[in-house]
């Protein structure tokens, strides 16, 4: 019979692991908005606006993203939870998990570099037109020294913050009810986000650049995955409606027939 240690919870494995990644988009965030400086209005209450929003976001992803870890944790009998195989497969998971993280940061830094945006539909075609994007990236960015840098600061967190407290969860024991009471009060929170949040709210500035900084980037990449469109005039050059309007006209001209038309934007219909 297994003896019941109440001293801890199976929970505080994910905790850990969501410390972690908060405090990885917390740095991102920081970083954006850094470089963004040049092209901002310096206002201490815009900088506190975006993080409260961009925190937000931070929840509402990790809250999505922790749902299969919240099922796991919730209903894995103790036995298992305590096995050998169960703890083979908590430490690796979670360092590369830890391991990812650092990686999107990365890519996000260079994402912004290129576009000065978070991530969006373009870096869904990434994924589409693999082999050409990989093959730039190699040639533009030292990726190798880049990647065992990533590793090293990856084993330096786990060792010192993620396998203790790890450990000690995965010696912990619940019974199953509590654990169910956990894990459906914890699921309830991804239920809120969904039915509460949107691509709006972090459009609080008229200034692109703080709305970006204040968007979290996994968050915004499987929304452009979802609803699979691009904002074309942040992207693409345009003209002022009035003189587009207005080329357009001049274009279904007859100078054979007078003709006039109405004054609607974009509207061919005509008068002979």
């Amino acid at each position: 019979m297994i003896k019941l240690n109440k001293a801890s919870s199976r929970f505080q494995s994910l905790i850990t692991m969501l410390i972690v990644a908060c405090s990885y988009f917390i740095l991102t965030r920081l970083t954006l908005f850094i470089a963004s400086l040049p092209f901002v209005d310096q206002n201490i209450s815009h900088f506190l606006e975006l993080n409260f929003i961009g925190l937000i976001y931070d929840f509402a992803f990790l809250a999505y993203a922790s749902i299969i870890f919240i099922v796991y944790l919730a209903v894995l009998p103790n036995r298992w939870w305590l096995s050998r195989f169960n703890r083979v497969i908590s430490h690796t998971v979670s360092f590369l998990i830890l391991y990812g993280m650092g990686f999107v940061a990365v890519a996000e830094w260079f994402f912004w570099d290129e576009f000065s945006v978070r991530f969006n539909f373009i870096s869904v075609d990434y994924l589409v037109y693999r082999r050409e994007v990989t093959d730039n990236i190699a040639e533009s960015y030292p990726i190798v020294s880049l990647l065992l840098l990533l590793l090293f600061i990856t084993s330096i967190i786990y060792a010192v913050w993620v396998r203790p407290r790890l450990n000690h969860a995965l010696g912990s024991t619940e019974l199953f009810s509590k654990r169910c009471f956990i894990g459906t009060s914890l699921l309830v929170i991804p239920v809120l986000f969904f039915f509460s949040l949107d691509q709006q709210a972090r459009t609080f500035s008229d200034n692109n650049y703080l709305n970006e900084v204040a968007s979290n980037g996994p968050y915004q990449f499987f929304a452009a995955f979802r609803n699979n469109e691009l904002n074309y005039d942040t992207f693409y050059a345009t003209l002022p409606d009035e003189q587009a309007s207005n080329l357009l006209k001049q274009n279904v001209l007859n100078d054979r027939v007078e003709t006039s038309f109405p004054n609607k934007l974009y509207s061919i219909e005509r008068n002979f």
